[in-house]
């Protein structure tokens, strides 16, 4: 004979309490684990820092790289294709980025020493607020080489796949992606300048390597 149920006012345990019981913990493991890979991506933001995440990512193909639309300081559009022919160093960047701001001067640099009809810095800030920002930050950090260029809509950070800033990525005179950087570097050192140029044979031909458009 069945055992009747005890009284005693207490609700009876039931197989579904039993299931319950049983995933909770491994649900709340999964939360602990989702809220832990998202805290680099949360410091990322704050503090302006690439993120810990892998360098390198699918390389991005030049039919994608091409189409990227983006402004100069005037207003005026541009397609990256305008610039086809060139190898290009992209570095996805924002004012208030502070490993950004630790390597503009580099680039600006960079770009002086190396820029040609072969080769271009393209620094594009990715600020919400356009030239209104990257125009003093220029003046103040005495950056006088570089093009400003503006993306405020933050289309290359989706196109591209970035994970943090800044993000650099070379590409060929054909718009593929060689090589990708994540975090500041101080661009115009020999071993950069060496790297870059070996992945751009073009840079190495006579007559293109800092010689201005």
């Amino acid at each position: 004979m069945q055992e009747a149920p005890k009284s005693g006012g207490g609700r009876q345990r039931t197989r579904g309490d039993d299931l319950i019981a049983h995933k909770t913990p491994r649900r709340y493991r999964l939360y602990v684990l989702l809220a832990m890979l998202a805290i680099p991506g949360v410091v990322a933001v704050v503090y302006g820092s690439s993120t810990i995440w892998s360098e390198r990512s699918t390389p991005v193909q030049s039919r994608r790289a091409l189409a990227l639309k983006f402004e100069r300081a005037d207003g005026r559009s541009i397609r990256l294709a305008e610039l086809r022919g060139k190898a290009i160093l992209l570095n996805i960047w924002a004012t208030w980025c502070l490993s950004c701001r630790t390597e503009m001067p580099s680039l600006d640099r960079l770009q002086a020493q190396m820029g040609s009809k072969a080769f271009e810095v393209v620094a594009l800030s990715v600020d919400r607020d356009g030239a209104e920002v990257v125009k003093p930050f220029y003046s103040q950090f005495g950056i006088k080489d570089l093009t400003i260029y503006l993306d405020r809509e933050g289309k290359a950070v989706r196109s591209f796949k970035i994970t943090g800033l800044p993000t650099t990525l070379l590409l060929g005179p054909d718009g593929a992606e060689v090589l990708r950087w994540v975090g500041p570097k101080e661009w115009d050192s020999p071993e950069l300048i060496s790297e870059i140029s070996r992945h751009v044979p073009t840079l190495s031909e006579p007559g293109n390597r800092g010689a201005q458009p």
